[in-house]
């Protein structure tokens, strides 16, 4: 019989997994002669394979050294609470956001004119980056996103999105405002009025499926309403040898 495999101090790695033989039950020592099935790498006592006819899963065929454990991943399932929600909640959690927005350029306004000799520019300037900003008035969210428990999350994994990508959801916005504001040709901007109007609808309106941007589709993201994410770690031990027949990839298991 081919490849039976003594152990000795060399392989405390095989013993520290506190393997035992499927037959008897019996643990493993330093000295015992062992055999391992190839098929799905369980370990035997030489008597035990014997005892089975020299085979196992069907086949004879054994390892020619003792494996060791792999290194398994501890991976997370994702489960969702969060749901689409209605068009009124997302359009009164805008009509916070905005009305937030009007208020702070109102005080910058107020507090900046007697300080700057151009507070033309200054406010413009203010106007342009509050909007450009306005899903992060509380850094990590919005005031009206808060109120409302609604979350930008990416729809791969559901995890929220990070503030640092909410002023892309403006950009058009913000460009439009920058024309309205620092181009001096009246009849220019009258032309462009009515585009502009559209422009800054978008910032609520245009949405393919109440939910998402444009730019929510290069992103891979969409809003989302009571944004209660759980994640739940499954540890796969080391070796897998208590939970798996020794060496079990655990990709299969997703």
């Amino acid at each position: 019989m081919k490849n039976i495999l003594t152990l000795t101090e060399k392989q405390t790695h095989f013993l520290d997994e506190n393997r035992q033989d499927p037959i008897t039950g019996d643990g493993f020592e330093i000295g015992d002669e062992i055999v391992f099935c190839a098929e799905c790498k369980s370990a035997f006592l030489r008597e035990s394979w014997e005892y089975m006819g020299n085979k196992h899963c069907n086949q004879i065929q054994t390892l020619n050294q003792i494996p060791k454990a792999k290194n398994l991943e501890i991976r997370k399932i994702v489960e969702s609470t969060c749901h689409v929600p209605k068009m009124t909640e997302i359009a009164f959690s805008w009509m916070i956001d905005t009305l937030v927005w009007l208020i702070i350029n109102v005080l910058v306004w107020q507090f900046s004119k007697d300080y700057f000799e151009n507070t033309s520019v200054f406010y413009k300037i203010v106007a342009i980056l509050t909007l450009l900003l306005k899903d992060n008035n509380l850094i990590v969210t919005s005031l009206g996103k808060f109120s409302r428990g609604i979350s930008i999350v990416y729809l791969k994994n559901h995890k929220k999105v990070s503030p640092l990508l909410f002023p892309l959801h403006h950009v058009i916005s913000s460009i439009s405002l920058a024309l309205v504001l620092f181009v001096n040709h009246v009849e220019l901007v009258v032309s462009l009025a009515p585009v502009l109007f559209c422009i800054c609808l978008s910032d609520i309106l245009f949405q393919f499926d109440k939910t998402r941007r444009i730019i929510d589709y290069i992103l891979g993201t969409a809003t989302r309403q009571d944004n209660d994410i759980e994640e739940i770690d499954v540890f796969f031990q080391e070796g897998g040898t208590s939970i798996w027949n020794g060496y079990q990839d655990p990709t299969s298991l997703e």
